[in-house]
């Protein structure tokens, strides 16, 4: 276990190194592109963030879970996702027309053409890459990570400078595609084959489907916005909206992408020892919540300071949706690792059941409620995400069998330490007078951030026993 924690410490480092790249970047570009710039090519990316669902099938969640992987099974699945990467790169440029015309914006034509291209070379990264990942071999990871992110971010610089506009992310997407590939066979420790086979291939398919309907679902889920703001509303709309979703998102930046790296190859782990699986879910769904819910409050309550601080005033009509989208997301980290548990024990269908029922019921509110403003949308994905919990409750049960008693006796010490913090801030917020947007933040998170760490430590969450207890081994006498 300490072995765990500490690659989970070098990717977590790792990451947050490159969140800071990638949110140093979107202030920039947030100065030298539009709205409507960012809105295009956001209407462009839905169709190709859901044709990565089915360029991968599964293929690389697959690698990760296997007890064993033999080079056959590599070589399988590299000739698996050749044919179905070089096929959505085929589909994704002849439908390129048709996609702008849905939207009827000539613009995103040109954007999923350029973004097609980088389909043909993704399977010569893929495939290396997950065989480290199942490895936990953070180190080499990051070292392809950071040096692809270095490329990405000059790029990106350079075109949105050179006056590319809308263009911008789409060319600077495929340079950090070939910078990746490039990157990730450098550091792997055996040169992944080249030569594909399929040999075996049914077995990958098998699994596949079942991993495909859950991320296809999910890619669903988060197109959304942007497919219903780009048909009622205008790109303006969806841009404003994007740049809600990652001010959001900044409260999970920093953290997910290491609980991501991890979360299916060690709950495979536990799987495969028949350890106890529900409960560490429940533990690591405590860790993972006392991390971002109070995070998510903070973001809600200071929306309009951190708009202003990060993008600009031309981005502050965004700030009206930001507060319904933490409380949307907060209620999607207390079952983030529904999927992850679901696909570790080789049954990834299941999971999207829940994720069906929370799309289904998304549009139909949506398109109820939606009266023309961000704020309106935003609260109908809400509700749409609460509407659909009890689905995710009986899976949980059902399947992991986490019952719903063990389940609060995780979840509801965490939702109070929450509270405690909420209303602390509020009370801050109350005092404060009228200040400029950084000082704002900084005088409402310090004590919210002392209330936090005073609230966890009392009501003995699980991560502040554990950091209490790592910080007592490291002051004990070395015998």
């Amino acid at each position: 276990m300490s072995s765990v924690r500490k690659k989970f410490g070098i990717q977590l480092i790792a990451s947050n190194a490159e969140t800071v790249g990638h949110f140093a970047l979107s202030i920039v570009l947030a100065r030298l592109l539009t709205p409507d710039d960012i809105g295009v090519y956001s209407m462009s990316a839905i169709l190709v963030a859901i044709a990565h669902i089915f360029r991968d099938f599964g293929v690389s969640s697959f690698i990760k879970r296997q007890k064993e992987l033999t080079p056959e099974a590599i070589r399988s699945a590299l000739g698996v996702v050749m044919f179905t990467s070089w096929s959505v790169a085929l589909l994704l440029y002849l439908g390129s027309s048709h996609w702008a015309g849905f939207f009827g914006e000539p613009r995103v034509e040109r954007v999923v053409e350029v973004l097609a291209l980088g389909f043909v070379f993704i399977p010569f990264g893929a495939i290396p890459g997950a065989i480290l990942v199942r490895n936990l071999e953070v180190v080499r990871t990051a070292k392809a990570g950071l040096a692809s992110l270095a490329v990405y971010i000059t790029a990106s610089v350079v075109l949105a400078w050179q006056g590319a506009g809308y263009m911008t992310m789409a060319w600077a997407n495929l340079i950090h595609i070939l910078a990746h590939c490039v990157a990730i066979r450098w550091v792997s420790l055996d040169r992944a084959p080249i030569i594909p086979s399929l040999k075996g291939w049914s077995h990958i398919a098998n699994f596949g489907v079942g991993t495909i309907m859950t991320s296809s679902l999910r890619a669903l889920d988060n197109a959304i916005p942007d497919v219903m703001l780009g048909r009622l509303s205008t790109p303006a709309a969806v841009g404003l909206f994007s740049r809600a979703n990652s001010t959001v998102n900044i409260a999970s930046s920093a953290l997910m992408p290491a609980v991501n790296y991890f979360a299916l190859p060690y709950l495979a782990r536990l799987h495969h020892r028949n350890e106890d699986l529900a409960a560490e879910v429940c533990k690591i769904t405590s860790y993972l919540a006392t991390l971002l819910l109070p995070a998510l409050a903070l973001t809600a309550i200071l929306a309009e300071p951190i708009v202003l601080f990060l993008y600009g005033a031309q981005w502050l009509p965004s700030a009206a949706a930001i507060p319904w989208l933490c409380v949307a997301t907060g209620m999607g980290v207390l079952f983030f690792f529904t999927q992850p548990a679901l696909t570790g024990i080789g049954k990834p269908y299941l999971a999207g059941l829940p994720m069906a029922a929370l799309i289904a019921i998304k549009v139909g509110v949506a398109w109820w409620l939606f009266d023309g403003t961000l704020a309106r949308f935003a609260q109908s994905l809400m509700l749409g995400q609460f509407i659909a919990l009890p689905v995710v409750v009986w899976v949980n049960r059902r399947f992991l069998h986490i019952g719903v008693r063990q389940w609060l006796r995780s979840v509801l010490p965490v939702l109070l330490m929450t509270a405690l913090t909420v209303a602390a801030a509020l009370l801050v917020e109350w005092l404060l007078p009228p200040m400029p947007p950084l000082l704002h933040i900084v005088a409402l998170g310090l004590p919210s951030l002392a209330v936090w760490v005073a609230a966890t430590v009392a009501l003995r969450l699980p991560l502040g026993v554990e950091v209490t207890a790592m910080l007592a081994r490291r002051k004990a006498p070395k015998a």
